[in-house]
């Protein structure tokens, strides 16, 4: 149970999933909280041929393995990565998203760790995510990462993530202004009651 004050949020394998069937992605990643709010973050991916560490300090910058990164200034054909599960606990629906962003020429990829792919959106490899649930530790780490990587993050109603609660409800996370309001007016459209 959440009290508040000092607490560590972690997720020892982050796409669990994917790594069972052999992908490289699977990451490890925690977060220091102080009164709810996000104040250290790391993201090791520890699988690859040559493992990365993305860190970020409240006010002190996001970094792979010790270089400031940052979001990338892409404002015309972006690439979008958009978390698929399939299961009752989404927020949104993902296929009309999905559909929209490619009729309008994006690039949209699948989300295999949530934790990585935050890192490859503060880093500016993407441009977007979209998560649809809420779990404290699938998020913490990776808003942190791209808020201090000059990004944009929110809920899925364009509120500030509160990590008062035992969960949020679920991310639009961008590298600007403009991909994140392109994101929230889709994902309006297509939000659902989880059940």
């Amino acid at each position: 149970k959440r009290t508040g004050g000092r607490e560590g949020i972690f997720d020892e394998l982050d796409g669990t999933k994917w790594y069972s069937e052999g992908g490289l992605s699977a990451v490890f990643a925690g977060a220091i909280m102080v009164n709810n709010i996000v104040q250290d973050a790391i993201i090791y991916a520890p699988l690859f041929e040559m493992p990365v560490e993305y860190t970020a300090s409240l006010g002190g910058g996001s970094f792979l393995n010790g270089k400031q990164i940052l979001v990338s200034p892409r404002r015309h054909v972006m690439r979008i990565a958009v978390a698929t599960a399939g299961h009752s606990a989404e927020r949104y629906d993902a296929q009309p998203i999905i559909a929209k962003l490619l009729k309008h020429g994006y690039e949209v990829e699948d989300v295999k760790s949530i934790s990585y792919s935050c890192a490859a959106l503060a880093s500016g490899v993407i441009d977007g995510i979209l998560f649809p649930w809420g779990t404290l530790w699938d998020v913490i780490p990776g808003d942190l990462l791209v808020r201090e990587a000059g990004g944009v993050t929110s809920d899925l109603d364009g509120a500030a993530l509160d990590y008062s609660g035992d969960s949020v409800d679920g991310f639009i996370m961008a590298s600007n202004d403009l991909v994140h309001k392109l994101l929230f007016m889709i994902v309006r459209e297509n939000r659902r009651t989880p059940t």
